[in-house]
């Protein structure tokens, strides 16, 4: 984030800092007299906040700090009026409050002069509405897939770190992926070591036989698992005891957000079937539906721009992240997507090895990136982009731009 060259002559400044119920509004119109006042989060004020800077038959820019997701219908509403909207950084308004305050004491009447302050010289980022760029959608598949998924991973440690250790702790050597659904589906079928040893050996196989899945030697591993159980230092709990019951409602948890994620990683698949970067994502090396799904609901399509800002595409929750340095608030980075840009940087480190295996194998016939063209060669290089910046590494992104 820059300072702006644009012209402010005979405009119309209008700081607003968004809470949930009341918003804070100081406007500085070109005769220099700053008016303050305060307006409820409903439409009755929209329509006197729209009428009040109507009045003033002047350009308006409008800055505001993005605040969770209680400014969208407001920035909304003030998009369809036809005003200027900029985007303010958070990191940058703690920082310019502490430099003029000397303090960190923070207030509403406060922030609206230090968002005043960057609005006027111009150190904004372009507000992108997602609603009015249709990247919505793939933004709330992209959080609810997110919101899911970290729900199944609470549930997922709940068994591990409690149910597992008292009740069936050498069970945990075989959860060996967290995808493995078989897992909780043995578990729920054979939640204790006294479900299993209640059978014979040769019964147990036949009933565990169809629930674990593909095994390379499964009679092997069955077998494992019921000398296991047999030899087990769990509690000594009844599979009808009401303990073993609730074990059973976690694991039915746990599967039931599997589903959920599936259905919606499916969905998200078929509402991008054919759209054009989408399928371009999908040939990069190891990038799947919700990579991709992740990288077109964060940059919307923005391919005939060269601005830097235009990265800034308000988020679920567009909050900067950095330690302090401006550069970061430039690159627009939110502690929302932090989670899923970690997972594109692991992608990045074998994409940037040319698709190169640990163990030294180069798979040239899996790395796409030589035979690209137009759209492909642009998608590519701000996929490596992305994945480059967000592990700290500016030189990967500019070798696609030489390699394409």
């Amino acid at each position: 984030m820059t300072p702006n060259a644009e012209s402010s002559t005979g405009v119309l400044f209008v700081a607003i800092d968004v809470a949930k119920q009341l918003h804070e509004v100081l406007i500085e119109p070109p005769t220099g007299d700053r008016q303050r006042w305060r307006m409820v989060n409903c439409q009755r004020d929209y329509d006197l906040l729209r009428q009040r800077l109507q009045a003033f038959q002047a350009p308006v820019r409008i800055g505001f700090e993005a605040t969770g997701t209680y400014h969208r219908p407001l920035a909304y509403f003030l998009h369809q009026c036809g005003f200027e909207l900029r985007l303010i950084s958070s990191l940058a308004v703690a920082r310019i409050r502490d430099a003029l305050y000397n303090s960190w004491d923070k207030n509403d009447p406060k922030d609206t002069q230090v968002l005043l302050h960057l609005l006027k010289t111009g150190v904004t980022q372009c507000y992108h509405d997602p609603l009015v760029y249709a990247v919505n959608d793939l933004q709330e598949f992209a959080q609810t897939h997110y919101q899911v998924s970290l729900r199944k991973v609470r549930v997922q440690h709940s068994i591990m770190t409690h149910y597992l250790p008292l009740y069936f702790p050498e069970a945990d050597r075989y959860y060996t992926n967290s995808r493995a659904q078989w897992f909780t589906r043995l578990l729920h079928r054979f939640p204790c070591p006294a479900a299993i040893t209640r059978y014979s050996r040769d019964a147990f196989e036949q009933e565990a036989w169809t629930i674990v899945g593909r095994k390379v030697n499964k009679h092997g591993f069955l077998h494992d698992l019921y000398v296991t159980a047999s030899q087990s230092v769990g509690l000594p709990v009844s599979e009808a005891s009401e303990a073993i019951q609730m074990f059973r409602v976690i694991l039915a948890e746990h599967q039931q957000l599997c589903a959920t994620r599936a259905a919606i990683e499916q969905q998200a698949d078929q509402a991008l079937c054919t759209h054009p970067d989408y399928q371009r994502l999908r040939t990069l090396p190891g990038v799947g539906p919700i990579l991709a799904l992740t990288i077109l609901a964060e940059a919307g399509c923005q391919r005939s721009s060269n601005n830097p800002q235009v990265w800034s595409l308000n988020s679920p929750h567009p909050l900067p992240e950095g330690g302090g340095r401006w550069d970061l608030t430039r690159r627009a980075r939110r502690r929302s997507c932090a989670s899923r840009w970690t997972n594109l940087g692991r992608r990045a480190w074998w994409i940037r090895n040319g698709g190169r295996r640990s163990d030294g194998c180069l798979m040239r016939s899996e790395c796409p990136f030589r035979r690209l063209g137009g759209g492909w060669t642009w998608i590519a290089r701000r996929c490596a982009a992305i994945c480059g910046r967000r592990r700290g590494d500016r030189t990967t992104g500019r070798q696609w731009r030489r390699r394409s």
